[in-house]
């Protein structure tokens, strides 16, 4: 008896374990790796061309505005890209039949049409030669026009202020009407520009530099 007593008590047991261990292996969870996320490479911009390099310095490169603190620009004369010869602009060809009658008002205007692209041609070569001598006088002109002594600090900060602009006349002479009344000085002092608040000190290059545009030929029915 106590022998089959024992062997009930072990398979009570062995039933009250599996009763109690079975729904929770049921309800385990198997962890799993996360799986790696997949990666796209980023489209990447292009390098500009030297036309578009060309045309952004053109229109930014202003050496009165500067919008980075601390940053330097380098000192290039920027004026445009060299313009049609004189050659290329003779080479233009007629746009109708030359044996065709060129008087009247059509002759006029394919006159007026010729001297306008001939002036814009000689405006920008001759635009393109004086930018050409100031490049080769860059160092002289940098060392004999520096107005980084004329400007003035405000705030301790980035912000400089240019004075103004003071003109003086010497021997100033006023006659009043009918000769009664006469006035002399010997200087008049006026200011003609105000100050003015910038980034960074003027530099040469805004007032001599110029750019042009490259002249278009007239349209066939002008040529």
């Amino acid at each position: 008896m106590s022998n089959r007593s024992a062997f009930q008590r072990r398979l009570l047991a062995a039933s009250m374990f599996v009763a109690v261990s079975g729904p929770a292996m049921a309800n385990d969870v198997v962890a799993t790796a996360p799986t790696a996320p997949i990666l796209f490479d980023s489209p990447v911009p292009g390098l500009p061309s030297a036309d578009e390099v060309a045309d952004g310095a053109r229109r930014l490169g202003s050496p009165l505005n500067n919008p980075i603190t601390g940053a330097s620009e380098m000192p290039i004369v920027i004026g445009g890209a060299r313009p049609p010869s004189l050659e290329t602009l003779q080479a233009a060809r007629p746009g109708f039949n030359p044996s065709s009658d060129l008087g009247g008002p059509r002759g006029e205007a394919l006159h007026q049409s010729g001297l306008s692209f001939g002036a814009r041609g000689g405006l920008a070569a001759r635009g393109f030669a004086l930018n050409e001598m100031l490049r080769r006088n860059e160092s002289r002109l940098d060392a004999t026009y520096d107005f980084r002594s004329l400007v003035v600090p405000v705030g301790g900060g980035a912000t400089l202020m240019r004075p103004p602009i003071v003109t003086e006349a010497q021997m100033a002479f006023a006659l009043g009407d009918g000769g009664q009344v006469a006035r002399e000085t010997g200087r008049v002092y006026e200011i003609t520009r105000q100050a003015q608040l910038a980034s960074a000190p003027p530099n040469w290059r805004t007032y001599l530099v110029r750019s042009w545009v490259t002249p278009t030929p007239p349209p066939d029915d002008l040529r």
